[in-house]
């Protein structure tokens, strides 16, 4: 359900499974950039946190709303929502996992433009 990422490695930090979309960002300061958020539709398994970090029970992702960001230690991220910056990490390259997550992000964009949608989000 969700992954932290440390020294090139993906460590599970929650269990479960839900059915999700990623959608462009709604806060005013990602405006005119390619970040996109992660919205959760539907949960299909209990999520529950794996015991790599302490996260509190406010950051467990519930139906409708947008994922949380949570930093070391299982922290809140003054209540904001998980966020990604395409462009940032597409700049790490293919060879880095954020960089590959950042290329399947990057076609949303690009497929919304060839479907005449607006350019530049």
């Amino acid at each position: 359900m969700a992954v932290a990422y440390t020294t090139d490695t993906w460590i599970p930090t929650m269990t479960g499974t839900a059915l999700c979309h990623f959608e462009k960002s709604p806060h005013y300061e990602h405006a005119g950039r390619r970040v996109v958020v992660c919205r959760v539709v539907r949960i299909l398994e209990r999520v529950e946190a794996t015991g790599v970090y302490p996260f509190p029970k406010s950051v467990n992702p519930q139906e409708g709303e947008l994922m949380h960001a949570v930093v070391e230690g299982g922290t809140r991220v003054d209540g904001r929502e998980w966020s990604f910056d395409v462009d940032h990490f597409l700049a790490l390259g293919p060879d880095n996992p954020r960089g590959q997550f950042a290329a399947g992000l990057a076609l949303l964009y690009d497929n919304e433009v060839r479907a005449g949608g607006p350019v530049g989000w």
